[in-house]
C-alpha cells in the first residue's frame, strides 16, 4: 500500500516556506502498516497512493489568510481531488479534518480550550484523553457527515463522510505519549 502525506508548510524566513512532517506521524502510520510505503506529497504533481493522509499544522484560509495557508490549502485541494476522483481513503488530522469539514460546509468557532490534553466522547461509550493543538473548533457539521466523538463542550472531535471512506480527527494521535490499543484498533480499521 502507498498511503501519500500532505505535509504542513511552515515560514522559515521571509517569504521562503519549508514543508515539514512529524517523525511521530510518519512512525505512528508505520506502525499501523508495517509494509506500507510512504510518498510525501509535497508538490502540485499527479501522484499515485492508495491512502491519503492531510496531516497537521496550518489554519485554513478563512481563518488566516496568508503565503503558507495558500500553499497548504493549495496542495490540500490538488491531492484531495485526485483521491475523491480515485475513491480513495482520506484521513484528515487536525488542520486536516478542519480542511475536509470545510469543504462540506462545516461551521467554526474559536476556542482556547483545545490546546493541551482534553477528554472527548466515542458515541460507543468509551471516553479517552487526547492531544490537541487547534484554536478553532467544528461546531457543526452538515448532515452528510456521522459524528464518531465529542469534547466536553460538544464541539465535534472525530467524524466520517457517510458512504465513503473519509474521516477526521481533530486530534493528534501520533503525539500521544502511549498510542492506547483502543487507539492503535481504532486508526487500523479507519485506515485501510
Amino acid at each position: 500500500m502507498i498511503i501519500g502525506i500532505i505535509p504542513a508548510v511552515k515560514k522559515k524566513f521571509k517569504n521562503q516556506l519549508e514543508l515539514s512532517i512529524e517523525p511521530k506521524l510518519l512512525s505512528f502510520i508505520k506502525s499501523l502498516h508495517p509494509k506500507s510505503k510512504i510518498k510525501i506529497l509535497y508538490e502540485k504533481k499527479k501522484e499515485k497512493f492508495d491512502y491519503l493522509v492531510i496531516s497537521g499544522g496550518n489554519d485554513l484560509i478563512k481563518h488566516k489568510l496568508n503565503l503558507r495557508n495558500i500553499t497548504r490549502n493549495k496542495l490540500n485541494n490538488f491531492h484531495h481531488k485526485i483521491a475523491s476522483a480515485n475513491k480513495v481513503p482520506i484521513l484528515g488530522i487536525c488542520h486536516g479534518a478542519h480542511f475536509i469539514a470545510n469543504k462540506h460546509g462545516a461551521l467554526f468557532k474559536k476556542s482556547k480550550n483545545h490546546v493541551g490534553s482534553h477528554q472527548i466522547s466515542f458515541f460507543n461509550g468509551k471516553k479517552k484523553i487526547i492531544l490537541s493543538h487547534h484554536n478553532y473548533v467544528i461546531s457543526r457539521l452538515s448532515s452528510n457527515f456521522k459524528i464518531l466523538a465529542l469534547a466536553k463542550d460538544k464541539t465535534i472531535e472525530f467524524f466520517k463522510l457517510k458512504n465513503k471512506k473519509i474521516y477526521g480527527v481533530i486530534w493528534h494521535p501520533e503525539r500521544q505519549k502511549k498510542i492506547s490499543k483502543f487507539e492503535k484498533n481504532l486508526f487500523k480499521r479507519i485506515c485501510i
